[in-house]
């Protein structure tokens, strides 16, 4: 991630001056990662197969809370 946010952000760019400055852009960056993550778990996806890769106990557990929390009504 670290990465991500020099390269593709432009955080080590050096175009930000100040310490307050900066850790306001890095703050930014983190809120837009932090939406988009939420955007793309919410997001449909195809159902299918992709592989044959076997789901852990643990991760068919989760499959089935998320299943479960989006048939309740809010």
């Amino acid at each position: 991630m670290n990465d991500r946010m020099k390269v593709w952000w432009g955080l080590d760019d050096g175009n930000v001056v100040g310490a307050r400055r900066f850790c306001t852009h890095v703050g930014a960056v983190l809120i837009v990662h932090l939406a988009f993550a939420t955007l793309l778990a919410q997001a449909q996806r195809h159902e299918g197969s992709f592989g044959t890769m076997k789901l852990s106990p643990i991760a068919k557990r989760l499959q089935e809370l998320v299943g479960e929390g989006a048939k309740t009504p809010a």
